[in-house]
């Protein structure tokens, strides 16, 4: 569960910024929802919601000073329409867009999208692929 704590508003998209009630760690999440059919318009900050975040970024081979983060792979679950992984990151869930066999996978995060809140899938996440 998170709490919406900010909002920073662009001309098209906005950042939201949420904090895990469960480990209170605070992720800055990309939201670009205005733009498709399913909006999350409906979030107010203070609220409370359950949340879906998506890592955006590249898998790498191994963990270097940069920006990369170890993942511990849970499972693979369907999204809407699309098949992710959910990992752990310090105890942090998130899905990755990606595929593998591996118990860890080492991944450079550029971004972080919100992908589900609540019932509400983002529009990209039910398209047929």
């Amino acid at each position: 569960m998170y709490k919406l704590i900010k909002i920073n508003e662009y001309a098209m998209t906005r950042d939201i910024e949420l904090i895990n009630l469960n480990t209170g760690t605070t992720d800055v999440c990309f939201d670009d929802s205005s733009m498709v059919i399913n909006d999350f318009g409906f979030m107010e900050i203070g609220n409370e919601y359950d949340c879906k975040i998506l890592l955006f970024g590249n898998r790498v081979t191994k963990l270097t000073k940069d920006a990369h983060i170890k993942c511990k792979i849970i499972k693979e679950l369907v999204v809407g329409n699309k098949v992710l992984l959910e990992v752990s990151v310090n105890n942090d869930i998130y899905y990755i867009d990606d595929n593998c066999g591996e118990e860890y996978i080492f991944f450079n995060v550029t971004r972080k999208d919100i992908i589900q809140v609540g019932d509400v899938v983002h529009h990209n996440l039910l398209r047929t692929f």
